[in-house]
């Protein structure tokens, strides 16, 4: 096992706890919908918090495959993926929350520590980036990349912050998913060149190129 990979081992195994909680509050949801309402708005949360966890799985991999291990590294991820953990524990409510008639009145009562934790996760993410990058030729396309990207996340995850109405949070939670699933199709269509196939040791070129999420 290289360094890399006992990070991304370590890495993954916090990401997979956050995505166990919300698989898990979902699961329970289900079980107790014809008591109750599972509503729109926590489903789309949890749709929205999936695929964010998953663009943070990717960028560590593409990020984070060439840099050296250090004890940093092992903090940043973890700092990272506990954020995370936290935001989705927040999701769905707990078996002793017993006051929710409906999942969209739990979504209006928790919705903002979750958006508050995702921002400074992505934000935390936005500065590795430019880190990551360094005097790279490619670093400031990228870096302008990102910070569109994480301008647009913030601008649609704050007027939920601060918008009431449900119909605006779902508009602005929906344009995010759809971000994240134009991307996933259009990385299935047209992978990139230097795609690492599984089950394919990745490339550890000192000239590879870093990407961003």
């Amino acid at each position: 096992m290289s360094p890399f990979e006992f990070f991304f081992s370590f890495y993954g195994l916090l990401l997979a706890l956050s995505v166990a909680v919300v698989a898990a509050g979902a699961v329970k949801a289900l079980k107790l919908r014809t008591r109750r309402e599972l509503g729109l708005m926590t489903p789309l949360l949890a749709v929205f918090i999936l695929l964010d966890i998953a663009t943070f799985w990717q960028w560590a991999w593409d990020g984070m495959r060439e840099l050296p291990f250090t004890y940093g590294l092992m903090v940043v991820g973890m700092i990272i993926a506990l954020i995370y953990f936290a935001a989705a524990s927040f999701v769905f409510p707990e078996d002793d929350e017993k006051r929710w008639e409906t999942l969209d009145e739990h979504y209006d009562a928790r919705k903002r520590p979750v958006i508050v934790l995702v921002i400074v996760s992505n934000t935390i993410m936005l500065a590795s980036t430019f880190l990551l990058n360094g005097t790279h030729p490619m670093a400031g396309p990228v870096e302008m990349t990102s910070t569109f990207f994480w301008a647009l996340y913030a601008l649609t995850l704050g007027t939920c912050f601060l918008v009431r109405s449900r119909t605006v949070n779902a508009v602005m939670l929906g344009i995010n998913i759809a971000i994240y699933l134009l991307i996933a199709v259009g990385s299935l269509l047209v992978p990139q060149p230097d795609a690492v196939k599984l089950g394919e040791r990745p490339a550890l070129s000192a000239d590879s190129a870093r990407k961003a999420p």
